[in-house]
């Protein structure tokens, strides 16, 4: 039962976003602030204060950054749905990156 536990903590351990883990997320995801702030349910003004490090994401920001981090697939099935047929830009996959 520990190493069930333990398993699931480290699955569910919430990263601490700053404003350079932000960067690099948009970066690798080719994201605008925009973009970032419509992902991640929050204002631009709001994702631009993460950038500048005037703020920090909360524990439900941080959780949606990590979601949208480490699975592009579900959230471009979202864009997809979003987009009226539309053929959006997609996140790439950590598959697909490397």
């Amino acid at each position: 039962m520990g190493n069930a536990i333990r398993t699931i903590a480290a699955i569910t351990q919430e990263h601490n976003y700053g404003p350079a883990s932000i960067e690099r997320l948009m970066r690798r995801h080719r994201l605008s602030v925009k973009g970032l702030a419509v992902l991640a349910n929050v204002s631009p003004r709001t994702a631009r204060l993460w950038l500048l490090g005037e703020t920090k994401p909360c524990a439900p920001s941080c959780r949606m950054l990590q979601f949208i981090d480490e699975c592009p697939e579900t959230i471009n099935k979202y864009i997809e749905r979003k987009s009226g047929g539309k053929q959006p830009r997609k996140l790439q996959s950590p598959k697909e990156r490397s």
